[in-house]
């Protein structure tokens, strides 16, 4: 591979692999903080009227954050595939920032990987909200897979 398509290449691969640590950061932030929050002041206004009200408010709203960040039991196997992705993104980051020419071959075995990956949480996501399980998730499946451009 000569060291113009490396230099045209790798800036691709990159510009992938943040988008999808952007939209993971998004989609996180839109979870915990809009929606979850939103519905704890919803019920601290309207439902809380002692301390032990508040206990119950904000164990619900941690219980929610959870479920929604995938950070629960059952969807561990999910959150196990997207930590996966972010260590590739991480090793790209690695090894691009050591020198990007001579690691060419290995950032590509490390995208190759990262889109495996990304294939599988998308197929993961898509049964789950077909199931109704976790409806949230196709905000972050829209976010993901925006265009299309990994239903091909």
């Amino acid at each position: 591979m000569c060291a113009t398509s490396i230099v045209e290449h790798s800036p691709l691969i990159r510009h992938e692999l943040q988008h999808f640590s952007s939209v993971m950061h998004s989609y996180i932030t839109n979870q915990l903080f809009n929606l979850s929050w939103q519905e704890f002041e919803h019920e601290l206004q309207h439902k809380v009227h002692g301390v032990d009200e508040l206990i119950h408010a904000h164990q619900s709203f941690i219980e929610r954050a959870i479920f929604r960040c995938l950070l629960s039991r059952k969807a561990q196997p999910v959150m196990k595939i997207i930590v996966g992705i972010l260590t590739n993104v991480l090793h790209f980051t690695d090894y691009a920032r050591l020198d990007a020419v001579a690691n060419y071959e290995k950032m590509c075995e490390i995208h190759a990987k990262f889109r495996e990956a990304l294939s599988l949480l998308l197929k993961v996501i898509t049964k789950l909200v077909a199931r109704g399980y976790q409806p949230h998730l196709d905000d972050y499946l829209l976010r993901l897979n925006f265009n299309g451009f990994y239903s091909h």
